[in-house]
């Protein structure tokens, strides 16, 4: 009932353009839900399906970063997969209420490619 709630109001701020959530309580509770569905935090807790789903979503955002600093696509993909095997490393590291599933993935792939950058030169 929470969820629908929740859902109710973003359409309804959408909708009229009020970005503001009027309630305290709401806002709580969909920050909690967020929290909650993501996809790292998923993972954190051990739940397979949830690995598919980051390279499902993140796995071309990674690859043409990784594309960007290697010179074929046989490298990018040995740093993507680099990428995806440090995300999984350093999980334990990842808390929800301090940054996004963006921003940590993002910043583990900066960190690959400099260790990459230091390997090849």
């Amino acid at each position: 009932m929470d969820l629908i709630m929740a859902a109710s109001t973003t359409q309804i701020s959408k909708r009229t353009g009020n970005n503001r959530i009027r309630d305290k309580d709401s806002a709580d509770k969909i920050a909690a839900q967020q929290q909650n569905s993501s996809i790292l935090s998923k993972i954190s807790s051990k739940d397979k399906s949830a690995v598919k789903h980051c390279v499902e979503k993140y796995g071309t955002a990674v690859w043409l970063i990784s594309k960007k600093f290697t010179d074929s696509p046989e490298e990018a993909e040995k740093l993507t997969c680099e990428i995806f095997s440090e995300l999984w490393e350093n999980i334990e590291n990842f808390d929800c209420s301090k940054t996004n599933d963006d921003y940590f993935i993002m910043m583990i792939a900066l960190k690959c490619v400099k260790k990459y950058q230091k390997n090849l030169i």
